[in-house]
């Protein structure tokens, strides 16, 4: 993304400036996608609640997936030290 005649962009973000192009690109080569699968959770994966401010575990706010192998649950009961929720 840039000017045609190779001058910097300015006061341009990504998403002012290539966001919106990159937008329609996708819409269009998906435009004909008919045998779009759901995504599966693969095996091993587990979901947690997370609060997104503080990272600590909620029961139904931001969900991540993490290999079950290397996730620990963190010591805490919940998130009500979280200030910013």
């Amino acid at each position: 993304m840039g000017n045609f005649d190779a001058k910097p962009m300015r006061l341009v973000s990504g998403i002012t400036g290539a966001a919106p192009l990159f937008r329609d690109i996708m819409l269009a080569l998906n435009a004909s996608a008919t045998d779009v699968l759901p995504f599966s959770k693969p095996e091993g994966i587990v979901t947690v609640g997370i609060c997104p401010h503080s990272g600590m575990l909620v029961k139904l706010t931001a969900r991540e997936r993490f290999p079950s192998s290397s996730y620990k649950a963190p010591s805490q009961k919940n998130h009500a030290t979280c200030t910013r929720c």
